[in-house]
């Protein structure tokens, strides 16, 4: 049996790509997908500060192809990728509620509505209303979900994975030489659905951490 870690925050366009490209793997009866929710914002914050200048100042010809390479990538796994109004957006309370979707066995309908409503319906998921909505619509009681994701303690679940994240991030080229892990980031390079499985499937309990941000 092999697991699965997937990090990810529904405000990043490449990880709606990872998340429907990753479904494949999840299917399979020997694999294990471990849903981790986090703020990428949180990361950016913590370890990649410049992100938020090159949005202020961006390099015409880089954003030019950023943008070309992203259509290229939705086209390529038939989805529809659009640019939300409202970006950044804070997906706090929709990422809190990822916990809550999980608890109930309903993340992947969760996750997935969530995408859509942000990045093909261009929605602004930072409005209570459109938690909720996502939240009816994977088949949540979205008064429930509204109530827990207020609890400190899912706050605190947020903060956790995210910095757990940030941990593994920076010590996951060491790891790799040392201990096995495989690291699989959507890129330019392509995908290879069972590169991860194969290479894993070498080693003794392993564990796949799929960052995405």
């Amino acid at each position: 049996m092999h697991t699965i870690e997937f990090f990810f925050d529904v405000s990043s366009p490449w990880t709606y790509l990872a998340f429907e490209g990753i479904q494949p793997l999840a299917a399979r009866d020997d694999v294990t997908v471990e849903w981790k929710p986090i703020l990428v914002g949180g990361v950016f914050n913590k370890v990649n500060p410049s992100v938020y200048e090159n949005r202020d100042k961006p390099v015409p010809a880089k954003a030019r192809y950023y943008q070309k390479d992203l259509r290229d990538w939705a086209r390529f796994a038939g989805l529809e990728i659009g640019q939300p109004p409202v970006f950044p957006v804070n997906s706090v309370k929709v990422m809190r509620g990822a916990f809550v979707a999980l608890e109930e066995g309903k993340l992947v309908p969760y996750a997935r509505r969530a995408f859509q409503r942000y990045w093909t319906e261009l929605a602004d998921i930072s409005q209570e209303d459109e938690v909720r909505g996502i939240a009816a619509d994977a088949g949540l009681d979205a008064d429930a979900l509204m109530e827990k994701i207020a609890d400190p303690a899912y706050k605190d679940k947020l903060r956790e994975t995210t910095d757990e994240l940030i941990d593994k991030r920076w010590r996951r080229y060491a790891a790799s030489a040392t201990t096995g892990w495989y690291c699989w980031r959507r890129g330019s390079h392509g995908i290879d659905r069972d590169a991860c499985p194969r290479r894993l499937g070498k080693r003794e309990s392993p564990v796949c951490r799929l960052l995405v941000a």
